[in-house]
């Protein structure tokens, strides 16, 4: 976006878009609304909103969202290897910037495939945090299969236990 406001790129309408969606008129304007805000780091990723149809049709939106997909496989490949996970992996995504939908999901997943090989790629049922606490027990020799399958009964309890109110 700074380089086709103060001129080393030519125009790609990039600022217009991202101008639009922060109504404001400037590159000034659009820092000091940033900067402004009690949540910078949320205001800017509310961006996605603005782009989740057209990412794919704009050259300079598609590079940033296949390079944000490079660099979470090469994440992901990190932590694969760290923890020395053999193939085939499952990784679960959730949120951010897979709420483009499918086609990032799929240039995710081919940026994983050239990394770690053989992957299978699935949204999330949990919030995040759940599959460390999962991985801990893991490492602890807890039967995870025993625990999920109560966690398991214990949910479809629950749902049905609300149903009768």
């Amino acid at each position: 976006l700074s380089r086709e406001i103060d001129g080393r790129s030519d125009v790609t309408g990039l600022a217009d878009i991202v101008f639009k969606w922060f109504k404001v008129e400037d590159f000034d304007s659009l820092l000091e609304k940033i900067y402004s805000s009690k949540n910078p780091v949320v205001l800017i990723a509310s961006l996605l909103e603005a782009v989740q149809e057209v990412w794919h049709q704009h050259p300079v939106l598609y590079n940033i969202i296949q390079e944000a997909a490079r660099e979470l496989a090469l994440g992901v490949a990190a932590v694969v290897k760290r923890l020395d996970l053999k193939p085939p992996v499952k990784v679960y995504y959730g949120g951010g910037v897979f709420n483009l939908g499918e086609r990032f999901i799929e240039l995710f997943t081919r940026e994983l495939k050239k990394l770690i090989g053989a992957v299978s790629v699935h949204g999330s049922t949990f919030k995040p945090v759940f599959g460390a606490v999962l991985y801990a027990f893991k490492l602890e020799g807890v039967d995870l299969e025993k625990v999920l399958e109560k966690l398991s009964l214990e949910s479809t309890e629950l749902k049905d236990f609300s149903n009768e109110g």
